[in-house]
C-alpha cells in the first residue's frame, strides 16, 4: 500500500513538473525576452585603393607617378575631366567657356617689336622680324604670318570666364570659392612650385570677379580652344 501511495506521489510531482515547465514555456512565448540590438557601426574613415607601388607624393604640383595620380583622382572632384575621346566635361564648372556664347572672347591690340606675344609654336617670345604669329582675326596656321618688322600689327587677346557650380564645400564643410582657384594658380606660378609654367606663362592675368567666377586673360598672341588647361583647380588656403 505504502508503495502505491509512493508511486502516486511521485507521479502528481512529474504532473506538476510539467505543468509548470510548460507555462513556464508559455509565458516566454507570450513575453518573449528582448533581441539585443546591435551597435551601429561607425561610419568608415578610411579609403584603401589597391596600388601597384606607393606614390612619390599627394602633393598635386609634384605627383607624377601613375600611383599619386590614381589616387589623387579619388580624393579630388575634377575640376575638368579629360576623356580619351571627346571634349572636355566640367566636374565642380557650370560648363565649359565657349567662344560661340560669349563666355570667352578675343580683343585685337596692338604690339610692337620687344613686346611680349605668343607664337604660332605656343611659345612666349619678344615680337621681332621674323617671329611667326597669328594676326588679329586669324585662328589658324594657314593665315599665320612672320612679321616684317615694319608693318603695324595687332594680334588678338583671348578672356574667359570660369563659372564654379553653386554650393561647393571642402571635406571639413568650409565653402569653396573662386579665391581657392586663384591660391592655386598663385603657388603654381611661384618658380619654387615643381610644375610646368607653360600656362603660367601664357596668362596674362587670372582674377577673382566674384565668389564663383574666375576671369582668366591670355598673353596677346594665344590661339587656343583648350581651356581646361587655363583653369588650376582649386587649392584650400
Amino acid at each position: 500500500m505504502k508503495r502505491k501511495k509512493k508511486i502516486i506521489v511521485l507521479l502528481m510531482a512529474a504532473l506538476l513538473g510539467s505543468f509548470y515547465l510548460s507555462g513556464c514555456n508559455l509565458m516566454r512565448l507570450l513575453n518573449p525576452p528582448p533581441t539585443p540590438i546591435p551597435p551601429t557601426p561607425e561610419p568608415l574613415t578610411e579609403l584603401t585603393i589597391c596600388l601597384g607601388y606607393e606614390p612619390d607624393s599627394l602633393y598635386p604640383y609634384k605627383a607624377a607617378s601613375q600611383a599619386a595620380h590614381e589616387v589623387l583622382q579619388a580624393i579630388y572632384d575634377g575640376p575638368i575631366d579629360v576623356p580619351g575621346s571627346g571634349p572636355p566635361e566640367p566636374v565642380i564648372l557650370k560648363k565649359m567657356p565657349s567662344l560661340s556664347d560669349g563666355s570667352a572672347f578675343f580683343t585685337p591690340v596692338s604690339i610692337a617689336d620687344g613686346d611680349e606675344v605668343v607664337n604660332t609654336y605656343g611659345d612666349l617670345v619678344a615680337l621681332q622680324p621674323g617671329t611667326r604669329v597669328f594676326p588679329s582675326g586669324c585662328t589658324s596656321p594657314t593665315c599665320a604670318i612672320a612679321w616684317d618688322g615694319a608693318t603695324p600689327l595687332q594680334v588678338d587677346q583671348l578672356t574667359a570666364s570660369y563659372e564654379l557650380l553653386d554650393g561647393l564645400k571642402w571635406s571639413d564643410g568650409q565653402p569653396l570659392s573662386a579665391s581657392d582657384s586663384l591660391y592655386a594658380f598663385q603657388v603654381a606660378s611661384d618658380p619654387a612650385t615643381p610644375v610646368s609654367k607653360n600656362a603660367v606663362n601664357q596668362t596674362a592675368s587670372y582674377t577673382v570677379v566674384n565668389d564663383t567666377t574666375i576671369e582668366w586673360v591670355g598673353k596677346p598672341g594665344l590661339v587656343t580652344d583648350a581651356f581646361e588647361d587655363y583653369f588650376w583647380a582649386p587649392m584650400p588656403e
